[in-house]
């Protein structure tokens, strides 16, 4: 086995064959050169660069009381879905078909044709997608869609066409995106106006009960008689004391002044103790009614300015929904290209050249090894007697 592993041998073995090797080196240089340069298919490249959808705020963020939007609602386009797009079948498909790929790559009896088109085409049709960001939070900045093809004509083609594809799928998105955030925007407005109505209902309804119509200016009211009343009260108890110091108390005046106080008495208990409805609210009553009173006002200013928010998100919902134009920035059109970028005739060279001399020295060396440690064995004559019967 050491003697088997002698690396030596094998080297004195390519010095001694040192002419066949290289006459191969002359005869695959000149196959080489010829091939890279006479025969090898020349592919030319045309590219279109862009810039993902901008994003779109909202005005959800800044209304209060209102269900929680689902994101699968949102009309943004994400980055990442515009490299899901591109590498979608259907996306693919289309382009194979429309620049007859099967015939290219000969595949028209293969009976699983599009998934063999499909795997050679992502050497021919390429995305690059430019980074920012770091430690895993990166941010698509732009795009470059790239075709290969022998054809400069075709390969501007292919490259217009994918991107017409990937611009109208995300139209696509974008309308029915927009058509369900349409559908959940009129669903929310017609909530909140049957909040609205019924909190009008209940509203009407306490007004009526406790004949509260606007209770600041009710209560106003109150203050100012229980003011006046409490003032006349004061005025007639000081009267009331003068004519005692020169009157009984069955004087007709002081019992007309005991009689009017104790009117007065009463119609201030009224209006400090009162339960019952009157337009005059009574003030204890007034302390549990504002509370309620404020309450209804609060709710209903509240589902007003959500109606008139969610019919301004409606309008612009509908908008979005009937757009038909592109939301990629292109900012590097393509052109049809002039210069081939396909093959790399140095590299090429060294490949064929490499591989075909590896072959050359590996078979020199095999056919050492048959000869020297092999054909003069046991075995070997064994088995060569076999064959010969």
């Amino acid at each position: 086995m050491k003697d088997f592993f002698d690396f030596t041998s094998f080297i004195v073995v390519l010095f001694k064959r040192w002419k066949l090797i290289l006459a191969n080196c002359f005869l695959i240089s000149i196959i080489a050169i010829g091939y890279s340069f006479y025969f090898a298919e020349k592919q030319f490249v045309s590219s279109i660069t862009f810039l993902p959808p901008p994003k779109e705020n909202s005005m959800f963020g800044f209304m209060p009381n209102i269900s929680a939007l689902p994101l699968s609602y949102s009309s943004n386009i994400m980055p990442q879905q515009i490299a899901t797009i591109f590498n979608s079948k259907a996306l693919r498909r289309r382009i194979i078909e429309k620049f007859n790929y099967y015939q290219k790559f000969e595949l028209h009896a293969n009976p699983n044709k599009f998934e063999v088109a499909n795997r050679r085409l992502k050497r021919d049709i390429l995305m690059e997608i430019e980074e920012t960001g770091s430690l895993g939070v990166a941010t698509h900045i732009s795009y470059a869609l790239s075709s290969y093809h022998t054809s400069p004509d075709t390969c501007y083609q292919i490259v217009k066409y994918a991107f017409f594809l990937i611009d109208s799928m995300l139209n696509h998105v974008n309308v029915d995106r927009g058509k369900q955030h349409r559908q959940f925007i009129e669903g929310q407005l017609e909530l909140n106006r049957a909040i609205y109505d019924s909190l009008q209902v209940e509203f009407n309804k306490f007004q009526k009960e406790n004949k509260v119509y606007n209770i600041s200016q009710q209560v106003k009211l109150t203050l100012e008689s229980y003011a006046t009343l409490k003032a006349q009260l004061i005025a007639n108890e000081i009267k009331l004391k003068e004519l005692r110091i020169d009157y009984s108390s069955t004087f007709p005046l002081v019992q007309e002044l005991q009689k009017k106080n104790a009117v007065l008495r009463h119609r201030i208990r009224g209006l400090e103790k009162s339960s019952d409805p009157d337009v005059f609210i009574g003030l204890v009553k007034s302390a549990d009614l504002a509370p309620i009173y404020k309450e209804f006002l609060r709710g209903i200013e509240v589902q007003d300015r959500l109606i008139l928010l969610l019919t301004q998100q409606l309008e612009e919902a509908r908008l979005k929904e009937a757009r038909d134009f592109s939301s990629l920035k292109i900012i590097d059109p393509a052109f049809v290209p002039e210069y081939k970028v396909r093959p790399k005739r140095l590299v090429l060279c060294v490949v064929i050249f490499s591989v075909y001399m590896i072959i050359v020295l590996s078979l020199i060396i095999l056919h050492h090894v048959f000869i020297t440690y092999i054909v003069n064995t046991k075995l070997f004559n064994e088995l060569l007697k076999v064959f010969k019967k």
